[in-house]
């Protein structure tokens, strides 16, 4: 039975995260990589611990004194494109994870993953030169316990909206289809999985049910908010569709915001 979760990176995604499973009575550690946000953690009710690749690592065992462990780190691809540093960080992290008593790993990797190929995509069609392949690949072959991965498509919600990249701006491929998901949406399928609490290790994608085109959701949402269209050309360029069908079935799982135009952005 799973009562006390880690949550590495509580970022954007970890700190709601972080405070939903607090709200539903799991003990939850919680990291940080500043200092300046250890109080903002402890007022929510979660344990805060400084951690820092590859040198702040101290906190790591008692850190990892855990049931289960939300691994939420991004890649951050445009620093370290190749993922070197990124997959050094991983090799640090895995014999600290060997060594706890964390039962179960839940990685939340994207769909980035894919190449962009003009076609849907399911968990079978992943791109073998990417790094977060290599991220994926490395934790399933270098841990003795289930992981779960999810491949989360492109990340929306409060104060991450993209809408002032687009508003009045001119932008190529309007007609390409998005693959986005709110935030809610991925919570909920984090806090299912831990709920199920699978046995084997297993991947699967998060995204929203619907995909209409890039100028279809940011004119929709500009529109809402009284701000200036974006100008969209009809240019080709290369697309993909994420199917999130496998992660429905498995968990009997309903997406709270199936279309990303009715998205409360």
């Amino acid at each position: 039975m799973i009562k006390k979760i880690s949550v590495l990176g509580c970022g954007w995604l970890g700190f709601p995260l972080a405070k939903t499973l607090v709200s539903q009575g799991y003990k939850v550690n919680g990291s940080t990589t500043s200092e300046q946000k250890v109080d903002r953690l402890k007022e929510e009710s979660i344990d805060p611990f400084v951690v820092s690749f590859p040198s702040e690592t101290a906190a790591l065992p008692e850190f990892l004194n855990t049931d289960l462990l939300v691994l939420n780190i991004p890649p951050g691809t445009r620093k370290d494109p190749s993922g070197k540093q990124y997959l050094a960080t991983l090799k640090q992290l895995i014999p600290f994870i060997n060594n706890s008593t964390v039962k179960h790993l839940i990685y939340t990797s994207s769909t980035s993953v894919y190449n962009s190929d003009n076609k849907e995509v399911k968990e079978t069609h992943f791109n073998k030169s990417s790094p977060l392949y290599e991220a994926e690949k490395l934790l399933a072959n270098s841990l003795n316990i289930p992981v779960t991965t999810l491949r989360l498509g492109g990340l929306l919600g409060p104060d991450r909206t993209l809408l002032r990249f687009f508003s009045g701006k001119e932008k190529t491929g309007g007609n390409l289809p998005v693959n986005y998901v709110f935030l809610d949406d991925v919570i909920n399928a984090i806090n299912t999985t831990i709920t199920m609490q699978p046995k084997e290790s297993a991947t699967y994608n998060i995204c929203a049910d619907l995909h209409p085109t890039k100028q279809e959701f940011y004119d929709t949402h500009c529109e809402r908010k009284g701000l200036p269209l974006p100008i969209f050309t009809g240019d080709k360029e290369a697309w993909k569709i994420i199917d999130n069908s496998a992660f429905k079935k498995a968990f009997d799982f309903n997406y709270k915001y199936p279309n990303p135009l009715t998205f409360p952005l």
